[in-house]
C-alpha cells in the first residue's frame, strides 16, 4: 500500500497550477507585446490600455481552458489511471503545450510587426517544410537569443521528465466516483464559461477586444493563440453576412461590367468574352512582375513623396513611371502572397481568415490567367526565386494554366546564381527571364509571370553597396532591400531595352501585398501598379481605384486579345469603368470607393468602420454615422463579392 505522505499534490491542484502558469505566460506576453510596439500607443493611452488588458483576460481564460479542458476530462477516467503512460498523457502533455504556446506567442510578436495583425492560420503553414528557412533567418538575425532559447528548451524538457517521475507517486489521482462527480460538476460549467468568454449569447470573438478608437489598443487584448484558433472557426460566411446568389451577382455585375467584354453563360455567372477594340498585327510578349511586399508609400507620385531621411527610396521605379501608366489608387485584395497570387492569376479574391487555397474550394475549376493566355495563343511561364512548395503554391500555379514553372529548385540546377535565405534575388530572376526570352525559337508570343523574393522578411539586401539607410532610420532594413529591388528593376529595363524588347513586350509591375510595417490602414492596402509599354500606351498618372482582380481584364484589353475569361474585375484602361476595390484580409473585408475606405469584421454584424483616404488617415473614424446610406451601400457591395466568390467556388461554377 502506498504511503499517504507520497500523495502530496491534490488531483485538481495540478490543473489549477497549469491554469495559473498559462495565464501568467499570456499576461507576460501582453506586457512584452505592448513594450515592443510602444511607439504605436496613442498619447492618452493609460486608461484604454487598462481596458485592453481587462478585455485580454477573457481571451486568455478562453484559450487556457480550450487547451486544458480535454486533459481535465481525461484525468477523470478513473479505470485508465492505473496505466502510467495514460497518466503521463493528461498530467504532463500540457507542459509540452505550454512550451509550444511560448514559441507561438514569441512568433506572434515578431509576426505582428510584419503583418499588422496577430497570427492566424498562417501559424500552421509555417510548420511545413519551410520551417527551416524561418529558423535559419531567425538564428542569423538573433544568434544570441536563439542560443539561449535552445538551452532553455533543453533544460525545460529534462525538467518536465523529472517532474513527471515525481508526479507518478506524488499525484493523488485515485478518486471515488463521488469525488469525480463533484470535480466534473465544477469543472465542466467553469470551463464552458471560460471557453465562451462569458455569459453572452455567442462565443467570444476578436471584436470583443475593441475598447477604443485606436487599432493598436484594440489588438492588445487579443493573443496569437486565440486568433490562430479562431481563424479555423471562420471558414464559412456567418448568416448575418449572407446574400443569395442572384442578389450578390447583381451587385457584383454592376461593378465589373464594362463595354470591352460581354457575359456569355447563365450557368457560369462571371464567364465573359472580350470585345476587341484594337488588335495587334503580332501579339506582344507580356511580362507580369509580382513584387514581393512592395508598398506604394515609397513611390514618388507627387512632389516630395517617396523620400526617407532626404533620400529617394525607389529612384529607378520613379523614372520608369514617367514613361508608363501608373495607378496610384491601386489596392491589394489580401495581405499574403497566396492572397495576391490568387486574386491576380485567377481573378477571384481569397477569403478572409482561412485562405481558400487551404480548403476544398481550391479544387474548383479556375480559368487562370495562364490558361486564358494559352487560349489566346500564348506560351506561358511562371518564374520565382523562392520554393513553390511553400503553401503548396506550385500545384496551384500549374492548375492556373502555366506550362513552364520554374522555382528555386530549378534555378539551383542551372548553377548560374547565388541564393539567399529565401531563394534567388530579383536581379537574377530578371536576368533569367530575359535569357529565356532570347533563347526562344517559338513563333508564339510569351506570357511570363515573375514573382520576386528579395523584399521578403527578414529583409537582407544582397548588395551592401546599395544600402543607403543607416540603422538609426526606422525600418532601415526593409528600405535598403527595397532600394536594391528598385535598382534591379532599373537594370532589368535597361537590359531589355538593349535587347530591343521595349517594342514587342509589355511590362507590368504590381505587388502581391505590402510589407505591413509602420503603415496605416490605407497604406497597408495601397500597392503599386505600373504598365510600362512605351510603344503601346501613353504615359500618365491614373487616379481610378482598382485592385488585383482587375489585372486579367486589363491585360486582355491592353493586348487586344479576343478570348474567354472568368474574373471579378474590370479593364482599368477601358473608359468609364467603375472606380472601386474590394479587399479581404485577416478578419476584415471591405470596400474602397470615391473618398471612403470601409471595412467590416467577418465575425461581427455591425455597421463597420470607415475613414476617408483623402487626406490619408491612419485610424478609423465614425463616418458611417454621417454617411449612413453610402456605408450601407458599400457594406452590400463587399458582402456581394464575399458571397459570390464563396458560391462560385463551392458550386464549382467559375468556368466550364
Amino acid at each position: 500500500m502506498e504511503s499517504k505522505k507520497t500523495k502530496i499534490l491534490p488531483w485538481p491542484g495540478l490543473f489549477l497550477i497549469y491554469s495559473i502558469v498559462f495565464l501568467i505566460l499570456l499576461f507576460s506576453y501582453r506586457i512584452l507585446f505592448v513594450y515592443t510596439y510602444r511607439y504605436r500607443l496613442p498619447e492618452d493611452y493609460f486608461f484604454p490600455l487598462l481596458k485592453a488588458f481587462g478585455a485580454g483576460l477573457r481571451f486568455d481564460l478562453s484559450i487556457t481552458f480550450i487547451v486544458l479542458f480535454p486533459f481535465m476530462l481525461l484525468s477523470s477516467i478513473v479505470f485508465l489511471n492505473r496505466f502510467s503512460l495514460y497518466r503521463f498523457l493528461w498530467s504532463t502533455f500540457p507542459a509540452f503545450l505550454l512550451w509550444g504556446a511560448f514559441i507561438h506567442l514569441l512568433a506572434d510578436i515578431e509576426y505582428y510587426e510584419n503583418a499588422n495583425k496577430h497570427l492566424g492560420y498562417e501559424a500552421f503553414i509555417f510548420l511545413g517544410k519551410d520551417i527551416w528557412l524561418l529558423i535559419l533567418s531567425v538564428t542569423e538575425s538573433k544568434p544570441f537569443i536563439s542560443l539561449l532559447f535552445i538551452l532553455f528548451s533543453i533544460i525545460y524538457f529534462i525538467s518536465i521528465l523529472k517532474i513527471f517521475q515525481k508526479l507518478s507517486t506524488a499525484l493523488n489521482y485515485r478518486k471515488s466516483k463521488k469525488e469525480i462527480g463533484i470535480f466534473l460538476l465544477i469543472v465542466i460549467p467553469l470551463s464552458v464559461l471560460c471557453i465562451r468568454g462569458g455569459t453572452q449569447t455567442s462565443f467570444i470573438r476578436p471584436s470583443f477586444s475593441i475598447v477604443s478608437d485606436n487599432t493598436f489598443i484594440n489588438h492588445i487584448g487579443l493573443n496569437g493563440i486565440f486568433t490562430t484558433f479562431y481563424d479555423f472557426r471562420t471558414e464559412s460566411i456567418p448568416n448575418y453576412h449572407r446574400m443569395k446568389l442572384l442578389e450578390s451577382y447583381e451587385w457584383v455585375k454592376k461593378e465589373i461590367d464594362y463595354g470591352g467584354a460581354k457575359f456569355i453563360s447563365p450557368a457560369y455567372p462571371i464567364l465573359r468574352k472580350t470585345i476587341v477594340q484594337k488588335k495587334f498585327e503580332k501579339s506582344p510578349n507580356i511580362i507580369l512582375v509580382l513584387l514581393e511586399s512592395w508598398p506604394a508609400k515609397y513611390i514618388q507620385v507627387e512632389e516630395g513623396s517617396g523620400f526617407i531621411d532626404g533620400k529617394e527610396v525607389c529612384p529607378e521605379f520613379n523614372q520608369i513611371i514617367k514613361k508608363g501608366r501608373y495607378f496610384k489608387n491601386f489596392f491589394a485584395t489580401g495581405g499574403r502572397t497566396s492572397n495576391g497570387l490568387m486574386a491576380t492569376l485567377t481573378g477571384l479574391p481569397d477569403s478572409p481568415g482561412l485562405s481558400s487555397l487551404h480548403t476544398q474550394k481550391a479544387m474548383s475549376r479556375f480559368l487562370g490567367l495562364g490558361a486564358v493566355m494559352q487560349l489566346a495563343g500564348y506560351e506561358t511561364m511562371f518564374l520565382t526565386g523562392s520554393n513553390l512548395g511553400f503553401e503548396n503554391l506550385g500545384v496551384h500555379v500549374k492548375r492556373w494554366g502555366f506550362q513552364e514553372v520554374l522555382d528555386e529548385r530549378d534555378i539551383q540546377k542551372l548553377n548560374l546564381y547565388k541564393a539567399g535565405i529565401w531563394g534567388y534575388h530579383d536581379a537574377d530572376l530578371y536576368d533569367l527571364v530575359l535569357k529565356k526570352i532570347e533563347k526562344r525559337n517559338s513563333a508564339k508570343p510569351l506570357f511570363s509571370t515573375v514573382l520576386t523574393i528579395s523584399t521578403h522578411y527578414p529583409f537582407r539586401s544582397p548588395d551592401e553597396k546599395l544600402d543607403i539607410f543607416g540603422s538609426k532610420v526606422r525600418d532601415h532594413d526593409f528600405l535598403n532591400v527595397l532600394h536594391y529591388a528598385d535598382w534591379a528593376i532599373g537594370d532589368f529595363i535597361r537590359k531589355a531595352e538593349k535587347m530591343g524588347r521595349l517594342n514587342d513586350t509589355i511590362f507590368i509591375f504590381l505587388a502581391d501585398h505590402t510589407h505591413h510595417r509602420y503603415l496605416n490602414y490605407f497604406e497597408d492596402r495601397n500597392i503599386p501598379f505600373l504598365i510600362y509599354a512605351p510603344s503601346v500606351l501613353e504615359p500618365g498618372l491614373e487616379t481610378k481605384i482598382g485592385n488585383q482582380l482587375d489585372v486579367i481584364p486589363t491585360i486582355l484589353g491592353l493586348a487586344g486579345l479576343e478570348v474567354v475569361f472568368s474574373a471579378l474585375g474590370k479593364d482599368l484602361l477601358y473608359p468609364n469603368t467603375a472606380s472601386s476595390a474590394y479587399f479581404a484580409f485577416g478578419n476584415l473585408f471591405g470596400w474602397i470607393e470615391k473618398d471612403l475606405f470601409f471595412a467590416q469584421n467577418i465575425s461581427e454584424n455591425d455597421k463597420g468602420i470607415s475613414f476617408p483616404f483623402t487626406p490619408l488617415s491612419g485610424e478609423p473614424k465614425d463616418l458611417c454615422s454621417k454617411e449612413i446610406l453610402r456605408c450601407k451601400e458599400y457594406q452590400y457591395k463587399s458582402r456581394a463579392f464575399l458571397n459570390l466568390t464563396e458560391e462560385l467556388l463551392k458550386k464549382n461554377i467559375v468556368a466550364p
